[in-house]
């Protein structure tokens, strides 16, 4: 009896273990869906809030006559090392596309008076939206993993989701902004 009762908690262990890796590394969006849309707290302007249907996707109903445009959205936390490298090239990669694309720093768990003193190391001109309970990037996208790069186009799909970060990424980006941009009239 203590056998059999020692292998069946053995095996609720194994499966809670494989249940929490998989839902660990599995998002709730996949590429060729559109993005559910999101309002955040502008790092700059906490009195600005930040709506994606503002720069792509069905627009909000205050504010229909805005461009769509590609969007870029960087989830990074300051904690998070591969982010410190991949944030100035995507700031290089967003100063080559100009106004036609969107970039969006999304600061995952952070709050205000972090990212206050994480930027004071790592300056960057984009600009930084608060997510600091994660309702947006984890509970709503089910990001787990930093950092974590999307790229939507005009029209609020995602064409592009990467995980992590390695020299090089860039050129990935790079193709997927340009092949928007292209479709784009």
């Amino acid at each position: 009896m203590v056998k059999c009762c020692a292998a069946i908690l053995t095996g609720l262990c194994i499966f809670a273990v494989t249940s929490q890796g998989l839902a660990s590394d599995s998002l709730f969006v996949s590429v060729d869906d559109p993005l559910p849309p999101f309002m955040l707290q502008d790092y700059e302007n906490p009195g600005r809030y930040v709506a994606l249907r503002d720069y792509c996707g069905v627009p909000r109903d205050t504010r229909p006559n805005l461009e769509r445009k590609p969007v870029v959205l960087s989830f990074f936390a300051h904690h998070c090392e591969p982010c410190k490298r991949e944030i100035p090239r995507i700031e290089e990669l967003a100063g080559q596309w100009g106004d036609s694309v969107q970039v969006f720093l999304i600061a995952v768990g952070d709050n205000r008076e972090t990212i206050g003193r994480w930027k004071e190391e790592n300056p960057t001109s984009l600009t930084i939206l608060l997510d600091p309970y994660q309702a947006t990037s984890v509970d709503r996208y089910g990001i787990r993993s930093l950092p974590t790069v999307m790229v939507l186009d005009s029209a609020g799909i995602i064409r592009c989701i990467r995980r992590g970060y390695q020299e090089g990424d860039e050129t990935t980006l790079t193709s997927v902004v340009d092949s928007i941009r292209q479709e784009t009239p």
